[in-house]
């Protein structure tokens, strides 16, 4: 019969709270899912079943409590058949339950991306997990090449491509008895330019020119320059021999910051400027 809760969005909404550890789903939560929905999710691998429950809503009363279940193999039909013996109202005694309650399952942020995987027909032996989630793969868009992830952000399971991102509530959903993924708009989303960054969001080096970190970068040498030079100046050498010294320092003989190496005669003429010489 047609049910009250949404299963998709009951599902992502439970991983999300409690990622990253994985999220269980017990029997009776799913009596008031539309009918075939926990079967689909099970054929989809979103659902992997676990151990059984040991304990259920007790049907005996208008409390409903949760309380434990014993399972035996009853002797006279050789099935197996549960109850759970009421300590509430002694005049219950055992109250029967259904085994279907007792039925456990488990899912994650893993589990979720296999119907997407095979959406997107992305290899699921390439997945790899990325900081609070997972990396699927890779889409081409109008503009490139773009990552597909998976993760989870401010309690909402969120799928990103390249640097666009959506709700997966949005983009997942249980239609004519199967589980769809809506690869439209995931095919929008890799077709979208990429956002330009914020500044605020940048790092100042990461904004200007190579001729401009370059510049930056030479002056910062230049200014070691002058400041070994007066040092070595105080200590009684003479300019030349100046040179000759700073030339064979590593920050100027095997520079890691992308300037060629200058000689002697290169720095003295930087020494010269900041002297007056």
């Amino acid at each position: 019969m047609p049910g009250f809760v949404d299963p998709v969005l009951f599902l992502v909404d439970r991983i999300a709270d409690v990622h990253p550890a994985p999220a269980y789903f017990a029997g009776f939560e799913l009596e008031e899912w539309d009918d075939g929905a926990e079967g689909i999710l099970v054929s989809q691998g979103v659902f992997i079943e676990t151990t059984h429950a040991r304990s259920a809503r007790c049907g005996g009363c208008e409390f409903q409590c949760n309380k434990s279940v014993v399972v035996r193999l009853s002797k006279s039909t050789g099935l197996w058949a549960a109850y759970i013996e009421c300590d509430e109202e002694p005049s219950h005694g055992r109250v029967p339950a259904e085994l279907e309650q007792l039925r456990r399952y488990q899912a994650s942020v893993r589990t979720l991306a296999q119907p997407i995987l095979k959406c997107l027909k992305l290899a699921a032996a390439h997945v790899m997990e990325v900081g609070n989630g997972l990396q699927l793969g890779h889409i081409n868009g109008r503009f490139g090449e773009r990552n597909v992830d998976l993760v989870v952000r401010d309690r909402r399971v969120l799928l990103l491509v390249g640097d666009q991102e959506m709700d997966l509530g949005e983009l997942m959903s249980l239609k004519g008895g199967k589980l769809a993924i809506d690869k439209i708009s995931i095919k929008r989303l890799s077709n979208r330019k990429p956002r330009r960054p914020r500044r605020e969001d940048v790092d100042d080096t990461e904004i200007q020119s190579p001729t401009r970190r370059q510049a930056q970068i030479r002056a910062e040498r230049n200014r070691q320059i002058r400041q070994h030079g007066k040092r070595l100046r105080k200590a009684g050498r003479s300019w030349p021999q100046i040179s000759e010294e700073i030339a064979g320092m590593l920050f100027i003989a095997s520079p890691s910051n992308g300037l060629k190496a200058i000689t002697a005669e290169t720095i003295r003429r930087i020494l010269a400027t900041s002297t007056g010489r």
